[in-house]
């Protein structure tokens, strides 16, 4: 039996076919629209549909409508209550201080939880590590490239170069871009300031061929965040440098380098403003 914990607010109606599959989770298509149906253990987002009794290894099709869904034509009913709410609200009213107060302990748990092949050697100050290869290095010195770009103020050039950098599913370059795009959506709660010209800029900079990266993107732009990075921006500006820790952990365990990516370029968008 299928059960429905929790629906995403992006998620539109229509019906979609699978596009990408894995152990916890299928994205499915509908034009540029993407549903991930995903397990417990990745959790909500806002186009994530959180389900239980699904098999991710052999379900191809998704019909949403209101208030049902069909998978592989099983309907299954949900009600309003289920529905994952997106938008990042604090708890309290939010301290600016504390940001950057808290920004060297999120640096730290980064380097100390991110996966390898992520983007954490952009914030380390070690060398390069002697056991990449030719390839992994002019990796990392294009990724240097375009953050140097970033910091003359030159961010749509170097949005550009990051776009569609690296590696996996959703390459480095375009999390690191949604992570900057989410870092000033949270600024503009946090500092009260209007970053919606520059989110723009960079949202339309980012977009490229990458499909689920697209999604992400659009979901950043909207001000949308997965339960893992609300936590994560709500301990940042709130809590303590346990939660920060713990936080971080959660956020690094997000696809094989998606997480740590999307976090990196959450830090160094914060270190510049």
């Amino acid at each position: 039996m299928i059960e429905i914990l929790s629906i995403g607010d992006k998620i539109s109606v229509g019906q979609y076919l699978a596009h990408s599959r894995f152990s916890k989770a299928v994205n499915f298509k509908n034009g540029e629209e993407m549903v991930a149906v995903v397990n417990e253990e990745i959790g909500s987002g806002p186009i994530n549909l959180v389900t239980r009794g699904v098999d991710f290894g052999a379900v191809d099709s998704l019909q949403v409508d209101d208030y049902r869904l069909l998978i592989d034509g099983n309907e299954i009913r949900y009600e309003s209550t289920i529905r994952y709410q997106s938008k990042l609200e604090f708890p309290e009213e939010p301290d600016p201080n504390m940001v950057f107060l808290n920004l060297q302990i999120f640096k730290e748990a980064l380097v100390k939880y991110s996966p390898p092949k992520s983007l954490t050697q952009l914030i380390e100050t070690s060398p390069i590590s002697e056991f990449w290869g030719s390839f992994e290095k002019t990796l990392y010195l294009r990724f240097k490239s375009a953050l140097k770009l970033m910091n003359l103020g030159r961010i749509r050039e170097g949005v550009q170069a990051m776009r569609g950098l690296g590696f996996g599913l959703t390459p480095g370059g375009d999390d690191f871009n949604a992570g900057m795009i989410s870092a000033y959506k949270a600024a503009e709660i946090v500092f009260g300031r209007d970053y919606s010209e520059l989110i723009n800029d960079i949202y339309t900079s980012a977009i490229g061929g990458n499909f689920i990266s697209n999604a992400f993107l659009r979901c950043a732009r909207d001000g949308c965040f997965t339960e893992t990075q609300k936590a994560l921006m709500i301990a940042l500006v709130c809590k303590s440098d346990e939660e920060i820790d713990t936080c971080t952990r959660a956020l690094c365990t997000t696809g094989a380098t998606s997480g740590a990516d999307w976090g990196i370029g959450v830090f160094m968008t914060f270190n510049r403003i």
